[in-house]
């Protein structure tokens, strides 16, 4: 029978069970602006073309005359815009956040389709609560006139209402067509191989905002924390 005094000098054996990190160098296109941040912008939005046709008959002439009129209006709105939360003028985006929710969403893909690294989805829940990315936000432009250059872009996105007749409207975002940056993700050693086939198919999701978002990567570095 073991005392207290013996069994506060036992040392629990973790294995061969480390930190380890892996730092991804990639490339995002098209990230779209939102989670909450809006900006407003006037904008001139045409509200009707129609064209006007018009026939007379001169007798003395023995012709027909047609003529076609055309007629456009247009009227000055103010958009509501999805944008980037900005810090000291500069866009940022929650990049580490946001590529945990694409992470996790792989696990569950890969456990619908039975892979032998993820036997289920309450394993890679389990498995998300030992993962972490960083940084938590990535700076999308180090320019404050961000908005004013080829890297920006105004997109738009149709989206279906579910109002009587499911009428469509349009939305606005804020769009950086490319940043290329680095992401760490931080694991449990043992779950090196999982890491491996995660951060591998990352580049045929679409993710983010609008899942508009495409990722490249351009390397990786596996190394001890």
């Amino acid at each position: 029978m073991k005392n207290k005094n013996e069994e506060k000098q036992q040392v629990i054996d973790a294995g061969n069970i480390f930190r380890k990190k892996a730092v991804v160098s990639i490339e995002l296109e098209n990230i779209y602006g939102g989670d909450g941040q809006i900006r407003y912008e006037k904008m001139t939005k045409k509200v009707l073309e129609r064209t006007k046709s018009r026939s007379k008959k001169k007798e003395h002439l023995n012709e027909q005359i047609n003529r076609k009129e055309s007629e456009i209006r247009t009227e000055e709105i103010i958009e509501p815009i999805k944008t980037f939360e900005e810090k000291n003028g500069l866009p940022y985006f929650p990049i580490g956040r946001k590529t945990l929710g694409v992470i996790k969403q792989a696990t569950k893909n890969y456990a619908r389709i039975k892979h032998p690294l993820f036997p289920s989805i309450s394993f890679g829940n389990d498995f998300m609560t030992m993962i972490n990315v960083e940084p938590d936000y990535v700076i999308l432009s180090n320019k404050k006139n961000w908005k004013n250059n080829s890297n920006y872009e105004l997109k738009e996105s149709a989206q279906q209402m579910n109002a009587l007749g499911n009428p469509m409207i349009v939305l606005y975002y804020d769009c950086i067509r490319n940043v290329k940056t680095k992401i760490t993700v931080k694991y449990p050693s043992t779950f090196e191989k999982q890491i491996v086939a995660l951060i591998n198919i990352l580049p045929t999701m679409r993710m983010f905002n609008r899942k508009a978002t495409s990722m490249k990567i351009n390397g990786v570095k596996y190394d001890k924390e």
